[in-house]
């Protein structure tokens, strides 16, 4: 069936890039009170004619206003069951035209404005005669004698003096604007022989994308020369003009088909499906099943068939045929038209002749899936389906994409040292990032997670998942703007099971940026099409000033069509009540594949509270037919916030030597009581993070040890809270001399005997000194005679330049007790974690680098608390570590396996291969 492989794979065309949306079900501020389900909902018909078109086709506004209310509402009624209907009416009363006609101050066939220009034009002529509160969906109609219409995918801002629900800065006055559903359409032609009216069918056609019904018409190019419609004519969102019904899938997306009535199968799990359904026709109200979801895989978001039993009756008569629909959906974010119906393989050229009848069936391949019509009783149709499982059970690993809005994941969040690893500023009840998680550290290393979820029945093996950054955050935006910030490697999934690991991100600047996490196809997967998923990092805080002071964010917007020009308009979001917005410019022109540059300002009003957090969301849409989709979005939180202010300072005299305990003291301002200041300790590369607590009266102090000489700077910071900025010390510099180094300070090192060491599978047991941890780095430490003796390599000591010398032959490592430098062949690398002397005197080396600069394979063994050293077969010698500059973005590789040994090392330098650094020994 190599035509229904080609429609498989048609979704994929369909998607401009993984940053191209569609609206999905998600409510509005205040137009969402006016939904899916409603009856009555007023709609304002405005009619107007162009200055160069002379004479309507219905005399009066009255006439069209009855006209819908009869005709618009039949259908609507028809389709959603009663539950879904409108309420048009016109302006009335002194100063309206006669006739209800408004006079455009625009030519139709000259210099003809646009969507948005005309519906504008349309309101502010109504205006003074109409109170806009009491509207939120808007009809324009036109005396043009052409074909077309447009519609909004729900809800936009327009200018009215009456009802306005937010405040929009706009050319340096601020202006009131309503949310409003618009369509505009023209009038077109008389009734011909159709049994309904053109034009009133085009307009029930634009309240769907109004009340945002996600059925669309395209061309799909099946072979050369063979065209086809994606869903005309099975759903008045098809090519018009139709008052056919919409397909079952929308319907019961727009909830106008209940759930009851939705049966699921499949995919199968333990043994084959093969089942016969009674389905009922999808025109009539029932409590039976009238729509059958077949989904490919497990979880959200739905891609696979949907069924449907299609009749003649209760307003459908105009169908072309009858019998059993199968269409293809895919809901993944990704994918611009989401249903495509699929033809009869026995009529594959027309789609008029798309149902199966009695004894006939489609078969997928791929799925091995069968569909077969089995009988029919009056109305409903007997459907059997044969869904096996699949030889070899496969995979499926996916990411939970994001939504439109709000533009983020929950497979995707931010992990700041700030507030201590595994402490989110943003979390649900139950203590789980939500949002971001935290913010962004700049100049530190955070950690961006990532969660990868199996829901698949196969074991998912070696899942590679890229992690990318993109800057400032774009909405359009193509492959060639993401910077990579690392890669994951899971080695196994199980089926049902989720896996988490992270890359790091050392942002430079306090940018607003967006990640992307992308999952590299592996053979045999089910979907590809939940494999991206992206997440903004958008948080600001604003403190009172009068009143508080503007946030201001610039955000790229590529054009996604590499091939044509198009116009970019932007849309908010989620205003919240008193704040005002200003977006500019409020839209452009893109030449094809071209960048533009937009600005997004909110203005928090003077009166509100510390402790409000707003998420206004803005949006770049793009015409698509007639209709606008958006191509990425941003939201925004801006927090009200009082500011803070934090001091810290030394309490100590002049004289600081290696080894000596000191202590810091600060303030954090206002007073709070039990906020948690992270204290920082560096030394060109070395650092170390203190945690401590505030005192009733704000005060905190923290004791530091520095175990190496040299200039240190200590700073504090404070991440905030819901009511308080986040705040930060001037830094405190101090000079530690170098003397004597011993045992460096024991809440980083500490000595761990329950650690073994296995050369070659042979146990050997240390003698007067055991293995040491430094918890900062994940790394063990070994006493350097230990190393030689059963290694079998020669030690010298330099007890003036404190430098011990591993050497095994030709090839040498230096190293100096207290410093993280050491040469390698001649080369000078950053080690991790600095030699030490303890109390015994004796010379503690880190294990992995010596052991692996000498080619000798090293393994953790957790659960049996083993080191396991393997030599290779063809040894490297020292100079033939790699090593990367210091100034390169690291791009650590892990397992999961490797996670619980790793989960001490918050920092690892840079120049350090991924397999040194990566192994936590």
């Amino acid at each position: 069936m190599e035509v229904f492989k080609r429609l498989r794979r048609l979704f994929f065309f369909f998607a401009l890039t993984a940053a191209v949306q569609l609206f999905l079900a998600v409510p509005f501020a205040r137009g969402a009170d006016i939904g899916t389900l409603g009856t009555q909902q007023r709609v304002l018909v405005i009619c107007v004619k162009w200055q160069d078109v002379a004479g309507t086709r219905l005399n009066t506004a009255n006439d069209w206003v009855n006209l819908l209310n009869n005709e618009v509402n039949d259908f609507y009624n028809q389709a959603t069951f009663n539950q879904t209907d409108f309420l048009f009416e016109t302006p009335q009363g002194p100063g309206v035209p006669a006739d209800g006609w408004f006079e455009l101050a625009y030519n139709f066939y000259n210099n003809k404005p646009d969507f948005w220009t005309v519906c504008q034009a349309a309101i502010d002529l109504a205006d003074p005669f109409v109170d806009f509160s009491q509207y939120h969906r808007v009809l324009v109609i036109t005396n043009s004698p052409k074909f077309g219409g447009k519609g909004t995918q729900g809800f936009w801002w327009w200018r009215t003096d009456e009802g306005a629900e937010k405040n929009f800065k706009e050319d340096g006055e601020t202006v009131g604007k309503r949310l409003m559903s618009m369509a505009l359409v023209h009038e077109w032609k008389d009734k011909a022989a159709t049994a309904f009216d053109d034009a009133a069918s085009v307009i029930a056609h634009e309240l769907g994308h109004n009340v945002r019904v996600r059925t669309h018409y395209t061309d799909i190019k099946w072979f050369p020369g063979t065209v086809l419609d994606a869903v005309t004519p099975w759903d008045i969102m098809g090519k018009s003009p139709t008052m056919n019904h919409f397909l079952g899938w929308a319907k019961a997306d727009r909830q106008w088909i209940s759930g009851a009535s939705v049966q699921t199968v499949g995919p199968p799990s333990g043994a084959d499906i093969d089942t016969i359904i009674t389905l009922k026709p999808q025109e009539a109200a029932t409590d039976g099943t009238q729509v059958i979801r077949i989904p490919f895989t497990e979880g959200a978001p739905f891609h696979g068939y949907v069924v449907e039993n299609r009749r003649k009756i209760n307003g459908d008569e105009n169908l072309p045929s009858e019998g059993v629909l199968l269409s293809l959906v895919n809901e993944s974010p990704g994918a611009i038209q989401k249903c495509l119906v699929v033809p009869d393989p026995g009529t594959p050229n027309t789609l008029k002749q798309a149902p199966l009848g009695v004894g006939e069936s489609f078969h997928d391949d791929t799925y091995d899936l069968a569909i077969t019509v089995v009988s029919q009783s009056g109305d409903d149709y007997k459907v059997r389906i044969q869904y096996k499982l699949p030889p070899n059970a496969k995979p499926d690993p996916m990411i939970i994409p994001w939504g439109a809005p709000p533009y983020e994941t929950v497979d995707m969040w931010i992990d700041s040292e700030k507030n201590g690893w595994g402490t989110y500023k943003y979390t649900d009840a139950g203590g789980n990032p939500v949002g971001n998680g935290d913010d962004a550290w700049v100049d530190h290393d955070n950690r961006v997670y990532v969660r990868i979820r199996n829901i698949g029945p196969g074991t998912a093996t070696n899942v590679k998942v890229g992690v990318y950054r993109n800057d400032p955050p774009g909405m359009g935006a193509k492959g060639d703007d993401w910077k990579k910030l690392g890669i994951i490697m899971f080695p196994s999934i199980p089926p049902g099971q989720t896996a988490e690991d992270y890359v790091k991100w050392k942002p430079t600047v306090d940018q607003h940026t967006c990640l992307k996490a992308v999952i590299e196809d592996i053979p045999g997967e089910l979907s590809t099409a939940n494999n991206v998923a992206q997440e903004n990092v958008t948080h600001f805080y604003t403190t009172p000033g009068s009143p508080y002071k503007p946030v201001g964010l610039e955000m790229m917007v590529r054009n996604p069509f590499p091939a044509e020009p198009t116009p970019v308009y932007f849309h908010v979001r989620d205003i919240p009540d008193g704040w005002t917005v200003s977006v500019d410019p409020v839209s452009m022109e893109l030449a094809p594949d071209a960048v533009g540059y937009v600005n997004f300002t909110v203005y928090p009003p003077e009166e509100d509270r510390p402790g409000t957090v707003g998420r206004p969301k803005i949006e770049a849409l793009v015409p698509y037919a007639d209709t606008y989709i958006p191509i990425g979005g941003v939201e925004t939180w801006v927090s009200l916030v009082n500011p803070a202010a934090l001091t810290l300072k030394p309490v100590f005299g002049e004289t600081v030597q290696v080894g000596q305990r000191l202590t810091f003291e600060g303030q954090l301002t206002p007073a709070i009581a039990g906020a948690k200041i992270a204290v920082e300790f560096t030394l060109r590369e070395d650092r170390e993070i203190l945690f401590t607590d505030t005192d009733a009266a704000g005060g905190f102090s923290v004791g530091f040890t520095p175990a190496a000489a040299g200039q240190w700077t200590a700073k504090a910071f404070y991440d905030g809270s819901n009511v308080q900025a986040p705040a930060e010390s001037i830094p405190v510099q101090f000079e530690v001399a170098g003397e004597t180094v011993t045992v460096p300070a024991a809440d980083r090192y500490l000595p761990d005997s329950s650690v073994r060491i296995l050369l070659n599978g042979t146990s050997r047991p240390f003698t007067d000194e055991t293995a040491w941890l430094d918890r900062t780095a994940g790394r063990y430490l070994v006493p350097v005679r230990f190393i030689a003796e059963n290694l079998g390599y020669t030690v010298d000591w330099d007890g003036a330049d404190r430098k011990v010398t591993v050497q095994r032959g030709d090839s040498r490592i230096e190293l100096w007790v207290g410093n993280k430098a050491a040469v390698v062949g001649g080369r000078t690398v950053t080690i991790d974690t600095r030699p030490f002397i303890t109390a015994k005197g004796r010379t503690m080396v880190p294990l992995r680098f010596i052991t692996e600069a000498f080619g000798c394979n090293v393994e953790w063994r957790p659960a049996s608390r083993e080191i396991s050293i393997t030599r290779s077969t063809s040894e490297t010698a020292p100079d033939e570590v790699p090593t990367r500059p210091a100034s390169q973005e690291t791009s650590v590789t892990r397992s999961t396996s490797e996670r619980a040994s790793d989960e001490a090392a918050p920092t690892k330098p840079a120049n350090l291969t991924a397999s040194v650094v990566s192994r936590g020994v």
